[in-house]
Formats: structure tokens, sequence, C-alpha cells
């Protein structure tokens, strides 16, 4: 049975997410989960994205979104910030509550670390509405710093977004026995 992934483009529109050394969230991930979508129809996933262009869905919308669409997974992509330390780095997952989403959230975390090289800020639980919300195993990642001009200038190049697509990607197959 063709397994379903909703993949949700942090931010959008009116809402920037974090901005950093002149750039912003909203437009990082929505790259990033355009790349994720392609190699995931090649291995014959069927996709949702909650917004495929620069529009803004509120919290609880995204939510219903997937729920409407059941999806086997759903995956929340962001990048952090922390103004007061423009130093600080790394990649982190967040999951709330569910076994299925904790386990999700390792796997996932797991490859991004292992390709990308990146400080590993391991997973959490948190009540993120997006994945709080959502009935379907939800992870939500953090793929870097807005804040660190190293990483948001690394997180910008093709190259770093395709191996960050990729990582994500192996991480679904594992999790899904694949």
């Amino acid at each position: 049975m063709t397994k379903i992934i909703c993949i949700d483009a942090g931010h959008g529109g009116k809402d920037s997410g974090a901005v950093g050394n002149g750039l912003q969230e909203k437009d990082i991930v929505l790259s990033i989960a355009k790349m994720v979508k392609s190699m995931l129809i090649e291995k014959s996933f069927k996709i949702c994205m909650t917004r495929e262009d620069d529009t803004f869905v509120p919290l609880n919308d995204i939510a219903s979104f997937s729920n409407s669409k059941d999806p086997d997974i759903f995956i929340s992509m962001h990048h952090n910030s922390a103004d007061s330390n423009t130093s600080a780095s790394g990649i982190e997952s967040f999951y709330h509550i569910s076994s299925d989403s904790k386990q999700l959230a390792q796997i996932i975390q797991k490859h991004l670390i292992s390709s990308s090289k990146a400080v590993n800020r391991n997973i959490k639980s948190m009540p993120f509405v997006v994945i709080k919300k959502t009935t379907s195993p939800a992870i939500l990642v953090e793929l870097g710093f807005m804040s660190n001009k190293a990483e948001v200038q690394k997180n910008m190049s093709q190259e770093y977004q395709e191996l960050l697509a990729d990582a994500i990607l192996s991480g679904i197959n594992e999790y899904f026995g694949r």
C-alpha cells in the first residue's frame, strides 16, 4: 500500500519565520520541502504539502489539512534562531508524546546528523501546534540556525539542501522498513 507523507514547509506569506543574515526561513524551508517532495515521489510515496508557494497557512489549518489527508506521517520543516547566541548551531527534531512520533524523530535525526555532520541538538518532546494537533505520527525538524552566519550560508547552498532532503528521505525509508 502506498504510504502518504504530509510535508509542511514552515511559515510562509506574511510570516517570514526566523530572519537572519538577509534571508528568511520561509524561503529556505520551502526549497528543501520541494526537494523532499520530488525525492519521495520518485520512490513511489504519495505526497501532500501544506503549501507549495509563499502562502501563509494558520497553524490550526496546517493540522486540519494534514488530518484530512490521513497521512502515514507528517513532517514540518523549520530553521531555528538564537539572536542572543549567534554561534548556536545544529539540527534538532521535535515530537509530541506519541511513541511512533518519537521513533520517527529519532530515525530522521540520526540520518540528518549522519549526513550533514551538523551539531546534534537531539530530539525533544514539545507541544507545538502542528505536531500536537496532527493525528498521524508527526515531527518538526529544525534544520539549522538563521542567526548563525556560517550555518545559514551553508543552508542556502543547493548541494546542502539536497543533502538534507536526501537524509530526510533515508529516514522515511528506514521508518517504513524500505
